[in-house]
């Protein structure tokens, strides 16, 4: 598979699969979100992830509760809310969380990291699918796991573990042997207080490699994968201070996956509040591109098109008493517009964004550890109407015939739903193929 090729689909599954990026490169400007949307969940919430979890095809979302040892799913209703949840107990100090199949039913699973002191363990809770999971088991990690990802990591089909070791200083792969259970951890030494953890394809070959956070030594370091699930030492980029959180996309759009890291220290006295985009330089090696301010103690950043322009953007959470959600809108050459910042309940360790009222734009979800809340953002950024885009991706093009195909006959909605009976006589036809086709190409204003 070609770089350019897995960039784009690294770029179209953000954090839950669940949402593609617009292919139009004019649509509305600006971004807006309503008023956030908070729900109890337990005690100290730490990291949230989203994904569908019960196959509805719904995203629902996961935090992880330090304090109370668990994690709470809530269960999306369809419309981006979320009136249930459930609790599930997990190891001791709950803090990073991976949504994956991991034991090749084709149900996503959840691999929770725990931070307590001297513990070497992630929780692995199987889902049954039906809103039910069994009892979390334990799988041997390197020495006090902070966060975890899930990627296949040695190209066999399944889906393997990797966790920054806070204690460990390492970074640790546990390769899946199928049926969900785990060889032990081969650990990589990193540099001090390994704090996180990302995946990323860096160089041009077909082999998922890392990226971790550490944060005593103020750098990122990245582990190349020697084409066998095995590492080598990993290469250090200097920092300007605390490497907080990290991501991966392709920021420039060149084809090669760059990384976007949050910096922030413990006080916010500190006068510099940044993220820094280390650019690819086509081979695996990095070169700090760009730096932007983003709101007060960064603490979690993470990427996707937040207002269908088809470039990604960036979310920057931060930790402070400033309690806010940072939206860095990307121009696809690496650039990123000034922050616009959006409050919500509870200072935000880790945040997520997915698309959760399936409106097309992506949402944000902020882990308020202040208030035991999560905190909902739903996008409200208005998008220009074009009558023959159908597929409501802000241009017409191939995903609107079909769409429009795939509605060919008396609609089945009310006719102000029935998007693709453009001419508006209940029926989708002939006729409104000839306007789709005449509109062809036409993007947002």
């Amino acid at each position: 598979m070609g770089r350019l090729r897995r960039n784009l689909i690294a770029s179209m599954v953000i954090a839950t699969g669940s949402s593609p990026i617009a292919n139009a490169e004019n649509c509305a400007p600006g971004i807006e979100m309503e008023v956030a949307v908070d729900y109890a969940t337990d005690l100290f919430p730490s990291v949230c992830q989203a994904h569908d979890l019960d196959g509805d095809g719904h995203i629902d979302i996961v935090s992880s509760n330090r304090d109370s040892a668990t994690v709470r799913v809530f269960w999306n209703n369809g419309a981006g809310e979320f009136p249930t949840s459930l609790s599930l107990p997990t190891g001791p100090s709950p803090r990073g969380v991976a949504i994956a199949d991991l034991d090749g039913d084709l149900i996503p699973d959840l691999a929770i990291a725990n931070t307590e002191v001297g513990v070497s363990t992630v929780s692995v809770i199987l889902n049954n699918g039906d809103r039910t999971f069994a009892l979390f088991y334990s799988v041997t990690s390197g020495l006090r796991p902070r966060l975890i990802e899930a990627g296949d990591i040695n190209n066999d089909g399944k889906m393997d573990l990797v966790t920054a070791d806070r204690d460990g200083n390492s970074m640790s792969v546990m390769m899946n042997m199928g049926s969900g259970a785990f060889e032990s951890p081969a650990t990589y030494p990193a540099g001090s207080v390994t704090g996180s953890v990302s995946l990323g394809y860096f160089n041009d070959d077909t082999w998922l490699d890392v990226v971790v956070g550490n944060r005593f030594d103020y750098e990122i370091e990245v582990f190349m994968n020697n084409g066998d699930g095995s590492f080598g030492a990993g290469v250090t980029y200097p920092a300007p201070e605390f490497p907080r959180d990290h991501t991966v996309a392709d920021f420039d759009e060149d084809g090669d996956q760059d990384i976007a890291v949050a910096f922030g220290l413990t006080t916010e006295a500190t006068e510099t509040h940044i993220t820094k985009i280390y650019s690819n330089n086509g081979d695996g090696t990095f070169s700090v591109t760009a730096t932007m301010a983003s709101g007060v103690l960064p603490h979690s950043i993470t990427h996707g098109d937040l207002n269908c322009d088809g470039h990604i953007d960036l979310v920057v959470g931060s930790i402070g008493l400033i309690r806010i959600q940072s939206v860095l809108l990307g121009d696809g050459t690496g650039s990123f517009a000034e922050a616009v910042d959006f409050p919500v309940g509870g200072s935000g360790t880790y945040n997520a964004v997915a698309d959760l009222d399936g409106d097309g734009l992506l949402d944000i979800i902020n882990a308020g550890q202040s208030t035991n809340m999560i905190s909902v953002l739903i996008n409200a950024t208005p998008l220009c109407e074009v009558p023959a885009d159908v597929s409501n991706d802000c241009a017409v093009g191939a995903a609107d015939i079909a769409a429009l195909i795939g509605a060919w006959g008396p609609c089945a909605a009310a006719p102000a739903e029935c998007r693709a009976d453009l001419d508006g006589d209940g029926v989708v036809g002939s006729i409104d193929l000839a306007q789709l086709v005449g509109q062809w190409g036409l993007g947002c204003e």
